[in-house]
């Protein structure tokens, strides 16, 4: 029998969602890297403000439409909703290149804002759609797939993002290559099989705030579901810092210039992604909790020594790049624990996505998938103003990292509990 990877019942949306991914990422790193270089001189030394304000306008559409976004993908067919989310997605890329042609930072924050909608309402589909289409047995294969891909995307989009924007022609260039991303990723979105809504009595409601409150009380209510969510928006904090503080660390910690924050970037998504595919195949399609605590405890481990390994890197007279770093055979413990962090948080968190859908009550799994995808946006938010504070308070990266292992113990500990 062909593998499912390969059907119609996935192959579609795994094509959508990583090119969805992609261009959510490209396009915010474009904005960032052309906000920090280019228009800075423009906008009156403002570019710190607006990169900070760029971060934040992508994620708050979660906290404002996420309820409506679940509610909507419970209520509709979920592969037709899909095709109408990705056409406005090659709308919003299509006004991306035109804020980028005309260098104006604040048009495209408002297209950054748009976007961050835009995923907000895909999101919901992405996972709920998984339990319709797959076989129980092929449920956490199918989250693995998603799971490690969505960070490869992540990766190559940033990476695009970042460089393609500062080439001669660069602007045009990025221009055409999101629109093309959003292109492909809606053609994809066609052939997502049929996906009928299983609430299609609902009332959508129009108070987002109250509604959006409601229904996160409502989810939480379930004990089993409180701790699957509360679990993976912990690993999204882990991973936000981990991306958000790469750059700082490699260059005020390991100093080394930016072909290294690249390698390790790529370290950290990769090793995301074979974690993800390794639970999958090492728990044969069956999730199971015991791997979520025991990686949790390995995480928190593994983030202590990566600190401590690289407290060992001595300043030299320029900066290392990637050959001269591995030259030196007393750093090569630092990438391997930073793959190792990574390739445990993909071992821990593929099986609570499997749990949180298999646990969700039958007509609600995209509410269920809205509710985590708010407190993801929470916890990250969370892990933003914290670093800040460390950071206020004269601590540096190495410090966030080492408070990021205790505090990831203490989430092992009460994960290990909640299996009781």
């Amino acid at each position: 029998m062909r593998h499912f990877f390969f059907t119609r019942r996935f192959l579609p949306l795994f094509i959508t969602q990583f090119f969805g991914a992609f261009s959510d990422n490209a396009f915010k790193n474009a904005i960032a890297i052309l906000i920090t270089y280019v228009f800075a001189s423009n906008d009156s030394g403002r570019a710190e403000i607006l990169v900070t304000i760029s971060s934040g306008l992508f994620i708050l559409p979660y906290f404002l439409f996420s309820s409506l976004a679940g509610e909507l993908a419970d209520k509709y067919n979920k592969a037709k909703l899909a095709v109408i989310y990705k056409i406005i997605e090659v709308v919003l890329m299509l006004f991306g290149t035109v804020g980028f042609i005309m260098h104006n930072s604040w048009f495209l924050l408002l297209l950054l804002f748009a976007m961050g909608a835009q995923s907000t309402f895909f999101g919901p589909i992405k996972y709920s759609i998984l339990p319709q289409q797959l076989e129980r047995s092929e449920l956490m294969a199918g989250n693995a797939y998603v799971e490690g891909s969505t960070f490869v995307a992540v990766l190559v989009g940033t990476i695009t993002g970042g460089v393609v924007i500062l080439l001669d022609d660069g602007i045009l260039l990025v221009g055409i290559i999101l629109t093309l991303s959003a292109v492909v990723g809606t053609i994809s979105s066609y052939f997502i099989s049929s996906a009928e809504g299983q609430s299609p009595d609902i009332k959508v409601k129009k108070n987002i705030f109250s509604e959006s409150y409601k229904l996160v009380r409502l989810v939480m209510q379930n004990r089993k579901m409180r701790l699957y969510l509360l679990l993976i928006s912990w690993f999204w904090l882990v991973g936000s810092v981990f991306l958000a503080q790469t750059v700082i660390w490699v260059r005020h910690v390991l100093f080394a210039d930016q072909t290294v924050v690249t390698m390790c970037m790529a370290l950290f998504s990769v090793g995301i992604g074979a974690g993800s595919v390794f639970c999958s195949k090492l728990s044969r399609g069956e999730p199971n909790f015991r791997y979520v605590y025991r990686a949790a405890f390995a995480m928190a481990g593994l983030i202590a020594a990566l600190v401590v390994s690289s407290g060992v890197v001595s300043p030299a007279a320029e900066l290392y790049s990637v050959k001269t770093f591995l030259a030196h055979w007393h750093y090569l413990p630092i990438p391997f624990f930073l793959f190792a962090v990574a390739f445990c948080g993909g071992v821990y968190t593929v099986p609570l996505y499997t749990l949180m859908q298999r646990e969700a009550t039958s007509g609600v799994v995209s509410r269920t998938v809205a509710v985590n995808n708010i407190l993801n946006s929470f916890f990250m938010v969370a892990s933003v103003v914290l670093v800040v504070l460390i950071y206020t308070l004269g601590f540096t990266v190495s410090h966030v990292f080492a408070l990021l292992a205790i505090a990831t113990a203490f989430v092992a500990s009460m994960a290990y509990r909640g299996s009781k």
